[in-house]
C-alpha cells in the first residue's frame, strides 16, 4: 500500500480531517512539513491514532484553526480487515474531538448527530483507502484469513 494524505472536507462543522496512510517515518514527514511538530517514536507500533490540532498559519497569524488527524500505521496494519478496524476506532476519536470543539456531548437520547458524522467521515476515508486496493487483494485476504480460522477452529476441536 502507498503512503499518501489528503485532507477531508468537513461541510458539517468545518474542522477538516487529514488522513495520513504510511508508516511511521511518512506520518512523521507529514506533520514536520504540513504541521510543523514531530510524531512521537513511542507511537511508531500503534495501528494508528487521532489528534486534534489548533494552529496557526503563516499566513493569518490571528487566525486559529482546528484539525483531526487520523494517521492508520501501515508499517503495522499490513492487511484491508486491520486497516478498516483500525479506521473505525480512530474516526470516532475524530468525531469526539470535533464534539468537544463544538461543545456538544452526545449522549443515548441524542446520538444521532454523532452517529451521522462518524458515517459522513468514515466514508470519506473508506472512499480514499478504497483508491488503493484492488478488489482481489480485498478477496484473496479475506480468504487467507478465513482458512486460518478455520484451522484454528479444526486444532482447538480436535482437543
Amino acid at each position: 500500500m502507498k503512503n499518501y494524505n489528503v485532507l477531508l472536507k468537513d461541510d458539517i462543522y468545518g474542522y477538516p480531517t487529514l488522513l495520513i496512510i504510511g508508516d511511521f517515518e511518512y506520518y512523521d514527514s507529514v506533520l514536520k512539513k504540513d504541521m510543523g511538530c514531530v510524531g512521537d517514536v513511542e507511537q511508531k507500533y500503534n495501528l494508528g491514532l487521532c489528534s486534534s490540532f489548533v494552529f496557526t498559519p503563516k499566513s493569518n497569524p490571528n487566525a486559529k484553526y482546528y484539525r483531526n488527524i487520523i494517521w492508520i500505521n501501515t508499517g503495522v496494519c499490513d492487511d484491508f480487515r486491520s486497516i478498516i478496524s483500525t479506521l473505525g476506532h480512530e474516526v470516532i476519536h475524530a468525531v469526539f474531538n470535533t464534539f468537544d470543539i463544538i461543545k456538544f456531548t452526545p449522549t443515548a437520547e441524542n446520538s444521532e448527530p454523532f452517529n451521522y458524522y462518524f458515517d459522513y467521515i468514515y466514508d470519506q476515508c473508506m472512499t480514499e483507502i478504497m483508491k488503493t486496493f484492488k478488489v482481489e487483494e480485498i478477496v484473496s485476504q479475506i480468504k487467507v484469513k478465513a482458512k486460518k480460522s478455520i484451522q484454528k477452529t479444526k486444532k482447538n476441536n480436535n482437543r
